[in-house]
């Protein structure tokens, strides 16, 4: 099986950034974090086809295959992203098959398998609920 890689890759509008993606041959990668700096429609397991750059980067050319996942996002405030409601919603997603990425402190991602019955916006209304009962009390 082929090891996962950081690379530089130009996104179609333009943008450019590392991304982490395992090979699957012929200039097919399948993507292992959501890149940040394409605002496309474009996530985490999703396989894309790319070209070499001119000056060693990936240009991505598109999407050839959905990775099969929904994909959620939510900005976070401090105090949710460090509460145990929060850690124990990221549990959650992984117990129902999915993966979760938090960048830049508050930005989060849940992507979870298409055909689970796993609801990442009711449990994520709990974290919120739980975490304003928690800051209510204090």
């Amino acid at each position: 099986m082929a090891q996962t890689e950081r690379v530089w890759m130009t996104f179609p509008d333009g943008g450019r950034g590392q991304v982490a993606v395992t090979p699957l041959g012929e200039g097919r990668y399948r993507l292992e974090e959501t890149p940040l700096l394409y605002v496309e429609d474009v996530y985490f397991g999703d396989e894309i086809d790319t070209e070499g750059g001119p000056d060693g980067t990936l240009r991505m050319r598109g999407v050839a295959r959905r990775s099969g996942f929904r994909t959620y996002s939510w900005m976070l405030s401090r105090s949710i992203a460090s509460s145990p409601a929060m850690a124990a919603f990221r549990d959650a997603v992984i117990a129902a098959g999915g993966r979760w990425e938090q960048t830049f402190g508050g930005s989060f991602m849940a992507h979870v398998p298409a055909d689970c019955p796993f609801d990442p916006e009711v449990a994520f209304a709990g974290v919120v609920q739980v975490s304003k009962s928690t800051a209510s009390e204090s």
